[in-house]
């Protein structure tokens, strides 16, 4: 996802909440949404690059971008209990 940029610890605005929704929709509750890049926020990025083989850093770069994205569609619609 080129347009959305690289964020990091101690970053605050509209991308962090978008992340932090991200987060929040794949089940991350510790999570808070308050648009500031926490150590909550990190925390849960980093669970979220090791379950998706991706480098584990609690930066969330393109990569981490574009498997937040793609498996959006399959979390908002797997089945509910």
């Amino acid at each position: 996802m080129n347009s959305l940029p690289t964020l990091e610890r101690n970053q605050k605005g509209d991308a962090v909440r978008f992340l932090q929704q991200l987060l929040l929709g794949y089940g991350f509750d510790t999570v808070i949404f308050s648009a500031e890049f926490d150590e909550r926020t990190e925390n849960a990025v980093k669970i979220f690059q090791e379950q998706h083989d991706l480098t584990i850093n609690g930066i969330v770069d393109a990569f981490s971008w574009d498997a937040l994205i793609d498996g959006t569609f399959n979390v908002c619609n797997a089945p509910r209990s």
